[in-house]
């Protein structure tokens, strides 16, 4: 192949359209006071960051337990709780013992995830925060109890959801980030179209991957892992998305 016949090959495969400029920052609809109640190892940080980087300083975040490393990574400030400074719009919170109380002007985006998915990543996560030697009988148990924990939250949060709350799972956004984030962002919004170019910005910048797949997980166990998902069965079956998440090969 000659030299010029290559170069138009290469030129005629790229696509000639010009990519549209995301919007300013001063025309993107700002979000409303939302609290991000979401099931540990659901996907918050991947949401974070793409959301950080779609509303700039508009987005003023709450991290309730001790920031880790990667708020610095990103360049995301933690701000103070919202019942103490008015300027947070948007917190996380585990809800760690099922009794936090919507408040009125409140919005509540609940991300949760197949629960085995989640506790083997979770599993991962206790190790490094608590050490100690990691052994089947001690994944056991913490995957038992973390189990009740995830019917409990699934009932109270992504099971008919209450008016302004939207459930969001991981599967849905990891499978589909635009169409999610998308939705997402019209909830926080109050309905306002999003800006896609600056939505496909934000992806490309910190792109929505899968990660920590229960089958290479060190304690992976068919039997013991279809015994979770059966006394998960009922919230599995309710919650949006995860019967269809749970049927893919």
């Amino acid at each position: 192949m000659s030299i010029a016949a290559w170069r138009w090959r290469r030129f005629s495969r790229a696509d000639p359209r010009p990519r549209a400029r995301p919007a300013p920052l001063s025309l993107v609809a700002s979000p409303r006071k939302t609290e991000c109640v979401t099931f540990p190892r659901s996907g918050h940080h991947a949401l974070l960051a793409c959301l950080h980087r779609y509303f700039g300083e508009q987005l003023r975040y709450c991290e309730l337990y001790q920031p880790r490393q990667f708020l610095a990574e990103q360049g995301i400030a933690s701000h103070g709780p919202m019942d103490e400074d008015p300027a947070t719009n948007f917190q996380k919170n585990h809800d760690w013992d099922l009794k936090l109380r919507r408040r009125p002007g409140r919005l509540y985006l609940v991300q949760y995830r197949l629960p085995t998915e989640a506790l083997a990543s979770w599993y991962k996560l206790d190790l490094i925060d608590q050490g100690g030697e990691d052994t089947r009988p001690r994944w056991e148990t913490f995957a038992r109890r973390g189990c009740d924990f995830w019917r409990g939250f699934m009932r109270k949060w992504a099971i008919k959801p209450a008016p302004g709350t939207f459930p969001l799972g991981y599967e849905r956004l990891v499978d589909s980030p635009e169409a999610a984030l998308a939705d997402v962002l019209r909830f926080l919004t109050g309905g306002a179209e999003p800006d896609l170019p600056r939505l496909r910005s934000a992806l490309r910048a910190a792109p929505i991957t899968r990660r920590n797949s229960a089958r290479t997980f060190q304690h992976y166990d068919l039997d013991f892992f279809g015994d979770l998902l059966r006394r998960c069965r009922r919230e599995i079956e309710r919650a949006p998305g995860l019967a269809e998440a749970l049927r893919e090969p």
